[in-house]
């Protein structure tokens, strides 16, 4: 090997030669070199390939030979090249030592390099999208001179930021050949939250500084640590830190260093004022998790327990921390069945004991327990309430009556959010997965123990007034039953609004039914349940409108409340007839109606006699269905005009059904008329379908069409979909009889859509039309 001349620059030299291949291969090929493609086919990332072309990095001698072979070099123009390499290398190695004994004579430095980072685990597997993510920050980092690279991981406790940040820097360990220094700063810890002192003073002693020329105040050690990596290529891993203000002293300026920072809390001060990167790590996909039970367990054991592997992953919430601990607990256990297992963990406080250890590093409770005691106290407050709070995810309003506040804890939801205990799912609601929320409620039973029925009475309050306001939205003029409690100012105040405020918040008012059928507050479950009802039939929901007035009637009768049990059993039977389960509708119904004949309740036996219209019709025992329809016209004679109206449609209805085509339209027209002057959008389009069929039978086509489509128009402003498909498919019969095939096909097509978007047991009938 040729001998170096320190006055000489091999590094530049090398990168000139470099630059002539990538010309020279540019020239025969007619295009320029796709770098993207080239650090692919060589298997690193763009951005070290671009410090290799410039000279800044000298790569290790395999590497370099694919990529000047790539380049198009051969024969003895690869010996020299390599030569050359080498000769830049040592150049390096020189102007290092010659470095680090200036600093030796300066500061008692050592010329060892640390390589600090800890040892990959064998079980890490997935995360290939996050460590893309970071290769490419690192990629578009490096062709920005003057910042240094700084990438803040952060994520719920044991989602694995520690896991992923140590294997990234593994990969790209060789591109900072002047060392990799780490520190764990106990931000989240059983041990006491380190000091940026003592985090400085690990540093220097690791860069070689003698203890005794290391300065005592903390901006000097800062300032010297900056000093000493101005000219090197360092990686430093500030691991499990609780704050922007514990690590910016840590913090080099030469932008040929790497930052790597782990931490529960958002970084959002060094996003801020330093340029960071934010990378936020999920908890992982269900196959990603999946895998980390079959490198845990095996391939074996997870393939003949598919299902319960699953399950077990919903179970750990696909928290990696939680599966490595539930995957040591089953290979404890080789002769136990993993679904024997699974079903004793169907208890989220089993579950936590479960994932427990003697180790706190491992016990799932003191992880989430490091996180909460960071937390302010209004802040800890709310977590744990949010862990009584029903379904999966609370806006501010929700939050507000938790607390018992008058306004939006936005503080405390905050300081929530950016500790990563609690999700912004989307925008204005919050969750949090089932393992934390268990361990949220455990805190609330023991500090809150006093508290914790008001607290289920505000958040049922709360639901059901709101489900109320926006029942009211979406079907004017309806009964309801409120709370006491003063209604939100944040309310739907649209038919849309109230419809999608409905779609996103169903599963929590599910949940809140639910617990209060099983809190000791069961009025507030049937109320809830009725609530939904127009909400769960509009939106073609069968199972879910079953299991409410389920719950609900089985609250009415607990609480003895005859009343509500009849009007429950009414709207269960509604619910059931529109699943098909007509012999069990007709049941209950019959038991409705008796239990508001013995009240003397002549309204609730005057809707009992609209269920049975609705059921009898769908029997086709149009006789008996009309003379419910008469009955219940001739209850609503002293009502309001609503009553009469839908007495009316009942009647006109069914002298349809029955070929009694202008007496049906008599009665139909009445109908509308009251509903246009109540503002009764679905009765009115209800009314229109029948008017439509009226007209049809009396060779009215064209006033038929126009009754349909006025029907269809309402039904979809009102989002009822499955009415929409039945006056389209009425349409369809009208245009049939006008031999407009194309019209006929187009329309039945479109209710057929709708019916099976809603998984409809009509969607049948309508298919067979088609054929």
């Amino acid at each position: 090997m040729p001998e170096v001349d320190p006055n000489d620059d091999p590094a530049s030299g090398l990168s000139q030669e470099l630059t002539k291949l990538v010309l020279r291969a540019e020239r025969r090929s007619g295009r320029s070199v796709d770098r993207a493609d080239l650090a692919r086919r060589l298997n690193i990332s763009v951005g070290s390939l671009y410090a290799y072309l410039k000279g800044t990095t000298v790569p290790r001698s395999p590497l370099f030979e694919r990529l000047i072979t790539a380049l198009g070099a051969s024969g003895s123009e690869l010996g020299r090249l390599s030569s050359l390499r080498e000769s830049a290398e040592l150049s390096q190695r020189l102007r290092r030592h010659r470095s680090t004994g200036r600093a030796k004579r300066g500061t008692g430095r050592s010329t060892s390099i640390p390589q600090q980072l800890p040892s990959v685990t064998d079980n890490f597997v997935g995360r290939r999208y996050e460590l893309a993510v970071l290769d490419k920050l690192l990629d578009e980092a490096s062709t920005a001179a003057g910042t240094v690279v700084i990438t803040a991981i952060d994520g719920t406790p044991g989602v694995g930021k520690t896991s992923l940040a140590v294997r990234w820097a593994h990969q790209v360990a060789e591109h900072y050949p002047d060392g990799q220094l780490y520190v764990n700063l106990r931000g989240f810890d059983s041990r006491a939250l380190m000091a940026t002192t003592e985090a400085l003073h690990g540093f220097l002693v690791s860069l070689g500084v003698a203890s005794d020329a290391i300065p005592g105040e903390q901006d000097a050690m800062s300032a010297l640590l900056r000093t000493l990596l101005a000219d090197r290529r360092v990686l430093l891993l500030l691991d499990n830190a609780r704050s922007d203000h514990q690590v910016r002293p840590l913090l080099p300026a030469a932008p040929s260093c790497l930052v790597v920072i782990t931490s529960r809390n958002r970084m959002d001060g060094l996003v801020v004022r330093e340029g960071a990167r934010r990378v936020l790590l999920d908890v992982m996909s269900k196959e990603e998790a999946r895998a980390v039970l079959t490198g845990l367990l095996g391939v074996e054991r997870v393939e003949e327990s598919s299902r319960a592997a699953d399950d077990l992953v919903e179970l750990c919430a696909a928290l990696p921390l939680a599966l490595g601990i539930a995957a040591a607990r089953v290979a404890s256990r080789p002769t136990q069945s993993m679904a024997a297992l699974v079903t004793e963990l169907g208890d989220v406080r089993a579950r936590l004991d479960f994932l427990g250890s003697d180790d706190p590093d491992v016990d799932l409770r003191s992880v989430f327990h490091w996180s909460y005691a960071a937390l302010p106290p209004d802040g800890a407050r709310l977590f744990r309430l949010l862990g009584t709070h029903p379904g999966p995810d609370a806006d501010e309003d929700a939050c507000t009556a938790l607390l018992g506040v008058s306004t939006a804890p936005r503080q405390e939801l905050s300081a929530l959010v950016k500790a990563n205990l609690v999700v912004e799912r989307s925008p204005g609601r919050f969750g949090m997965h089932d393992l934390i929320r268990g361990y949220a409620e455990e805190l609330a039973d023991e500090h809150d123990t006093d508290e914790r029925r008001a607290v289920t009475r505000r958040i049922l309050d709360h639901y059901l007034d709101a489900a109320n306001a926006a029942d009211q939205q979406i079907q004017p003029g309806g009964a309801t039953v409120r709370s006491t409690a003063p209604v939100p100012d944040a309310l739907p105040s649209h038919y849309s609004d109230a419809m999608s405020w409905f779609t996103s918040t169903f599963p929590v008012l599910r949940a809140a039914i639910a617990l209060a059928a099983t809190s000791g507050f069961e009025s507030h479950a049937w109320r809830l349940a009725h609530a939904c009802t127009v909400f769960l039939r509009r939106s073609g929901r069968r199972a879910d409108r079953v299991a409410v007035h389920r719950t609900g009637v089985d609250a009415a009768l607990q609480a003895g409340d005859r009343r509500s049990y009849a009007n429950e059993l009414r709207l269960l039977a509604d619910a059931l007839a529109r699943t098909g389960q007509r012999d069990d509708a007709l049941d209950l119904l019959h038991t409705s109606l008796a239990e508001s004949i013995n009240l003397g309740d002549d309204d609730a036996c005057r809707q009992a006699h609209l269920s049975f219209v609705r059921l009898l019709e769908g029997e086709r025992t149009f006789e008996d269905a009309l003379q419910h329809a008469l009955r219940a016209l001739h209850l609503a004679r002293d009502k309001d005009l609503l009553a009469q109206a839908d007495g009316l449609t009942a009647v006109s209805r069914q002298l349809c059904l029955l070929g009694e085509a202008e007496k049906a339209l008599s009665f139909g027209t009445r109908a509308r008329e009251f509903y246009i002057r109540l503002g009764q959008l679905e009765g009115e389009a209800s009314i229109l379908s029948t008017i439509g069929l009226a007209q049809q039978q009396l060779g009215h086509h064209g006033e038929a069409i126009a009754s349909y489509e006025r029907s269809v128009e309402l039904d979809r402003i009102l989002g009822d979909a499955y009415w929409e498909a039945r006056a389209l498919n009425g349409l369809a019969d009208v245009y049939y009889l006008l031999d407009e095939q194309e019209e006929v096909r187009l329309l039945r097509a479109q209710a057929l859509e709708i019916l099976e978007s809603l998984h409809h047991p009509d969607a049948e009938a309508v298919r067979r039309h088609m054929t």
